[in-house]
């Protein structure tokens, strides 16, 4: 991993999940889970770091296939510093999806997202109801996740010298923990079972009443909670209710807000 990287890293909210390969075994159906970034991500980023007047792309066909040439300014030398990358076509949109795939192969060559690389191999069991069967050659069920089954990033956290990610927690719709890196053996869920919650601390109305709590709490969240939403990281550490979780960040905004 680049140290030198100049963008940085990811946040939960800019990093998609999508299952890559649903499969049987010993009666037990898993989903491999992938991270990835969308390309308005990379716009934002060159956005943020360049301006949007600081950056540009150009498409060019070359053997058939699409190639993305990104270019931003480097106002040190005063001049255009650009890497490219060819895009692999999509299975819904195929032009569309190949341009969008090259420009964002071209982003992480300038090192955006380029800490997804890291990312551990992620399995999760899925619960009745979660996927559907079908058949496939000779015989064999194939299973595929219902269309309503969605999964998102909770929290993420990076190793501060190589950007490698070392701290991971992925929920599903209902903001249930499906995959904690720090805590695997509990974020899969038997089948038919409730999905278990990770060990939480729980909040109580006395530790709202201690001013020297909510200080010390205040402060640990303005270090945890850089780059991330406030939100989760009170919800990924924390046992509490939507009360709780307004009042905290009320007071962490009157703490810290500018």
């Amino acid at each position: 991993m680049c140290k030198a990287n100049i963008f940085r890293t990811l946040r939960p909210d800019e990093i998609e999940v999508r299952v890559q390969q649903v499969s049987e075994s010993g009666g037990k159906v898993k989903a491999v889970l992938l991270l990835y970034k969308n390309a308005r991500v990379d716009m934002d980023m060159l956005d943020e770091h360049f301006g949007c007047l600081g950056w540009q792309r150009e498409h060019t066909f070359k053997d058939g296939k699409n190639y993305c040439k990104v270019s931003v300014f480097d106002t040190k030398f005063s001049r255009w510093v650009s890497k490219e990358d060819v895009g692999i076509e999509s299975n819904t949109e195929e032009t569309k999806g190949e341009a969008s795939d090259a420009f964002k192969r071209a982003c992480v060559n300038f090192g955006i997202g380029r800490e997804l690389y890291t990312a551990p191999s992620i399995s999760i069991e899925l619960n009745n109801g979660e996927t559907k069967a079908g058949a496939g050659k000779n015989g064999n069920s194939t299973y595929r996740v219902s269309g309503w089954v969605k999964f998102r990033v909770s929290y993420i956290g990076y190793d501060e010298e190589t950007r490698a990610i070392n701290d991971l927690v992925i929920v599903d719709g209902n903001g249930r923990v499906r995959y904690s890196l720090k805590d695997s053996h509990k974020a899969t869920p038997p089948m038919g079972r409730p999905v278990p919650q990770p060990t939480r601390k729980k909040i109580t109305t006395d530790d709202l009443m201690d001013e020297e709590y909510l200080k010390g709490l205040c402060e640990w969240l303005n270090k945890k909670a850089v780059g991330k939403k406030l939100d989760d990281v009170i919800r990924t550490y924390y046992e509490c209710d939507n009360e709780t979780v307004a009042n905290i960040t009320n007071e962490y905004l009157r703490r810290y807000a500018s």
